[in-house]
C-alpha cells in the first residue's frame, strides 16, 4: 500500500467511523490477511475511499468554480 492509498483509507474509516483514531488503522489493516474473503474486503473499501475522496475534491473544486 502506498502513503497515498493509506492516508486516504484512512479518512475514509475516520470518516465513516470504521476506526475512532489513526492509531486504530494498523490493527484495522493486519485483518486484511486473515483470509480471501478479508482481503476482498480490504481492497473494496480501498476503491471506496479513492472514489469518496475524487467525489470530494470534485464537489471542492465545483463550489470554488461558483
Amino acid at each position: 500500500m502506498t502513503r497515498e492509498e493509506e492516508a486516504v483509507l484512512t479518512q475514509y474509516l475516520l470518516h465513516y467511523r470504521e476506526i475512532e483514531n489513526d492509531q486504530n488503522f494498523d490493527s484495522w489493516y493486519m485483518r486484511r490477511y486473515e483470509d480471501a474473503e478479508s482481503e476482498a474486503y480490504y481492497k473494496h473499501t480501498l476503491h471506496l475511499a479513492q472514489v469518496w475522496e475524487r467525489r470530494y475534491e470534485e464537489g471542492f473544486q465545483a463550489g470554488i468554480a461558483s
